[in-house]
């Protein structure tokens, strides 16, 4: 008798994925970036979809999404095709969401900031 169970295709159903996160990535790139054109490292797109998959993950905090984040750093630098080595420190994001417009990403559908902005 066997002491594992091995999985077959009639028990182990295939759930396809609930949303892309590169089609996430492609919505939010519509937004306007508010930062200066000089020193930008990431996309604003790819900051928001990293902050609405940390937020997705059950994170509620900008400290929770960034270890969260990094936890899974290479997985999601390759899943968002992003050319980088790293994932961006959590002062990069405060530095973000401190500069976002929440009545235009409100207005746009995209999301609403109020619950992720941390009193200083």
């Amino acid at each position: 008798m066997k002491d594992t169970i091995e999985p077959d295709a009639q028990t182990v159903p295939e759930t396809p994925p609930l949303f892309s996160a590169n089609s996430l990535r492609a919505h939010l790139s519509r937004l306007r970036d508010p930062r200066n054109a000089r020193g930008i490292r990431y996309s604003l797109a790819a900051l928001l979809t990293l902050l609405i998959l940390a937020k997705l993950g059950g994170e509620d905090s900008l400290k929770g999404m960034a270890d969260w984040l990094r936890l899974r750093e290479n997985t999601l630098l390759r899943l968002l095709g992003m050319n980088r080595d790293r994932l961006p420190h959590q002062t990069t994001y405060e530095r973000l969401l401190a500069k976002l417009d929440s009545d235009e990403l409100e207005a746009d559908g995209a999301f609403s900031l109020s619950p992720w902005r941390e009193n200083p």
